[in-house]
């Protein structure tokens, strides 16, 4: 999924489409029981580490499974917590990692609108 998200063909418009509905998966989670703002920073700082781990891991081969395992160890820990509806901080805890990947790799591509 990463080698497509970063690709060419994957076009501007595709990754606003993705971004959406993975924010509307998000809301319609949250109704259900919101996550504490504590574990949403915590999966946005997730995601923003899981590019910055995939762009280094062209360099250094090994790192790529961190990419991995830093969002299941995050996801696992969300688990080990108290709550009524799990399922739904569960799936909002991956959406918030989803969107801070999204976000840095969207920033990172930008058009430079300064010389």
């Amino acid at each position: 999924m990463l080698q497509f998200w970063y690709s060419e063909r994957c076009t501007r418009n595709v990754k606003l489409m993705i971004t959406i509905a993975i924010c509307v998966m998000t809301m319609l989670l949250s109704k259900v029981s919101a996550l504490p703002s504590i574990w949403v920073g915590i999966c946005v700082a997730v995601g923003v580490f899981m590019h910055l781990i995939y762009q280094f891991a062209a360099r250094r081969p090994y790192t790529k499974l961190l990419v991995w395992i830093l969002p299941l160890g995050g996801l696992t820990a969300l688990g080990l917590q108290p709550s009524n509806a799990l399922w739904a901080w569960l799936g909002q805890g991956l959406g918030f990692m989803i969107l801070g990947l999204f976000i840095m790799s969207i920033y990172q591509n930008r058009a430079k609108r300064f010389d």
